[in-house]
C-alpha cells in the first residue's frame, strides 16, 4: 500500500493532505524515515508518525436526519438536546456539516480524517444543498427579493467576510411566503439566515438535503443510518 494511502487510512487526513507529513520527514517505516511518496507499506511493517506508532483505524460513517431543537455538538454538556443523543454510536465522532438548532436535515459523522477533510474544508468546494422557506412582510418589495438573490449569486459581506457565490433558485412564491433551493460551497455559521436578514426577511424553514454526493432522500426525521463511502 502506498504510504499516503496508509496514512490516510490511519485517520490523519486525505491522501493528498498527508503527503506533506512524508516530505517533512515525520513518518518512519521500520525505524527508518520515509524519504519519498513512492514508498509502500507492507504487511507487518511498523509505521510511526511523529515517533508514535500508527495503524489503520476502524472507520465509521453515519448519516443523520437532524430534527429541529437539536444541537450539532458532542461536547457541550449544557446542551439539552445533542445530535449524539439520537444514537450512542455517534459519540466521539466528528461532525461534518453542522446545522443550527432551528434547522433540520442531513448531517454526516465519521472518524475518518480524509473523509472529513474532503467534505468540510472550504477549499474543496463541497456542495451543500438546502430547501428554504422565508416569510415576507407587507413591505417586502420584489426589488428587495432580487437583492437577496444577488447576495447569494454574487457573494456579500457578512461580519467583514465576503461569502462565496452560491446557487439559488426560487421554487415558489405564494402570498407572504417564498421557497428556495440553495446550494453553498462553504459553511459559515447561520449564513443563509443572515443573508436573508440583510433585507429583513425571516427564514422560517431550513432543511439540508445534500452534502456532496450524499442525499437525505427518505431518511426519517431523527433516524441514524450507517453507510459506506461512495468514493472508496
Amino acid at each position: 500500500m502506498r504510504i499516503n494511502k496508509y496514512l490516510s487510512s490511519c485517520g490523519l487526513g486525505s491522501r493528498r493532505s498527508v503527503e506533506k507529513f512524508v516530505l517533512e520527514g515525520r513518518v518512519s517505516i521500520n525505524g527508518k524515515t520515509a524519504k519519498n511518496l513512492a514508498q509502500t507499506v507492507e504487511s507487518g511493517d511498523s509505521v510511526c508518525f511523529d515517533n508514535s506508532s500508527i495503524e489503520p483505524s476502524d472507520h465509521k460513517y453515519f448519516m443523520v436526519h437532524k430534527p429541529t431543537g437539536y444541537v450539532c455538538t458532542n461536547s457541550d454538556v449544557n446542551a439539552l438536546k445533542k445530535i449524539t443523543d439520537l444514537d450512542p454510536s455517534l459519540i466521539g465522532l466528528s461532525i461534518v456539516g453542522r446545522l443550527d438548532r432551528e434547522s433540520q436535515g442531513l448531517v454526516l459523522l465519521s472518524n475518518d480524517g480524509g473523509f472529513i477533510y474532503k467534505h468540510q474544508h472550504p477549499k474543496n468546494l463541497c456542495e451543500k444543498e438546502y430547501l428554504v422557506e422565508v416569510k415576507l412582510s407587507n413591505k417586502t418589495t420584489s426589488l428587495e427579493l432580487e437583492k437577496v438573490i444577488r447576495y447569494f449569486t454574487c457573494g456579500t459581506i457578512l461580519s467583514g467576510y465576503r461569502t462565496r457565490p452560491a446557487q439559488i433558485k426560487l421554487l415558489a412564491k405564494e402570498g407572504l411566503r417564498a421557497r428556495f433551493n440553495i446550494i453553498l460551497t462553504e459553511g459559515r455559521k447561520r449564513q443563509i439566515r443572515e443573508i436573508f436578514a440583510k433585507e429583513k426577511i425571516e427564514v422560517i424553514f431550513l432543511q439540508r438535503i445534500r452534502i456532496g454526493r450524499y442525499k437525505l432522500n427518505e431518511l426519517p426525521m431523527g433516524e441514524v443510518r450507517s453507510f459506506s463511502p461512495l468514493d472508496k
